[in-house]
């Protein structure tokens, strides 16, 4: 019974950083968003899918590229000041993209999505309601591939995509999914959050599940702590850190609300 017992716990630990698939098609997203209630403009960030047989991934380009250069100063300056090694990486790169990465498998409704709210990573595992879909009257041309139009209600906003079933890959931007080809264009009627497909590429890539262990939630619970990063961004940072502090620090510091993509 031990031995079993230990077989159940290290099965999950197996799955971070494996290969689950190999990507032959990249879509290329520009996604525009507003990060905080706050915000006036928009925040753009290049994103992508990657589509392999059974599997697609979905994250921030831009976000890859501002973590990566953050990783590459910490190794080179092991002991460089937090504070200045976020400020050298947002310079360099696009730090308000999202952190977001989103399995999708193909052959079901179900997905599992990592965010990272700091140091610290989340993951959770829900299915996409694709039977929710509403398929609407109109069409356009993008990518020079005629689309259909189609509506969704999800988690409290209303989305309107465009889809094209001349790629017939029932797939799209960050969750969405299940209609009868490629979702190219998605935005939602507040006009607070967006994507619009500019590119498609051919590439032989393997898929590899993320590879950062995460604490398992669930959507509610990863809403309040972004929540709750957002109404005081220096106190939560100094916190998970242990780095010693005093409440001075951030008495003066603005809270702000988070712009939800959903609600729960």
């Amino acid at each position: 019974m031990k031995k079993l017992l230990l077989l159940l716990l290290l099965v999950p630990l197996l799955a971070y950083g494996q290969t689950i698939d190999t990507a032959k098609v990249a879509v290329w997203y520009e996604a525009k968003y507003n990060n905080g209630v706050e915000d006036v403009a928009l925040t753009t960030s290049r994103e992508v899918l990657e589509i392999g047989n059974k599997y697609t991934c979905y994250y921030s380009w831009d976000n890859k590229l501002y973590n990566d250069y953050m990783d590459s100063i910490c190794k080179a300056n092991p002991n460089e000041d937090i504070i200045s090694v976020i400020t050298s990486a947002a310079n360099a790169t696009n730090s308000l993209s999202r952190d977001y990465k989103i399995y999708k498998c193909l052959f079901n409704d179900s997905l599992t999505y990592f965010n990272s709210i700091w140091k610290r990573h989340f993951k959770y595992e829900q299915g996409f309601p694709v039977n929710d879909w509403r398929l609407a009257e109109g069409d356009t041309t993008i990518l020079s591939m005629p689309c259909n139009k189609a509506s969704l209600y999800l988690h409290g906003r209303h989305w309107t995509v465009w889809y094209t079933t001349e790629m017939p890959i029932s797939d799209g931007p960050w969750k969405l999914k299940g209609l009868p080809g490629l979702i190219m264009k998605a935005s939602e009627s507040e006009g607070i959050f967006s994507f619009n497909c500019v590119g498609i590429d051919k590439i032989t890539k393997p898929i590899e599940f993320e590879s950062k262990r995460a604490y398992n939630t669930n959507p509610k619970r990863f809403e309040d702590e972004l929540k709750k990063f957002r109404r005081g961004q220096a106190e939560y940072v100094f916190r998970q850190s242990n780095i010693p502090h005093t409440p001075d620090l951030w008495k003066n510091e603005k809270s702000y609300t988070p712009c939800l993509m959903e609600f729960y």
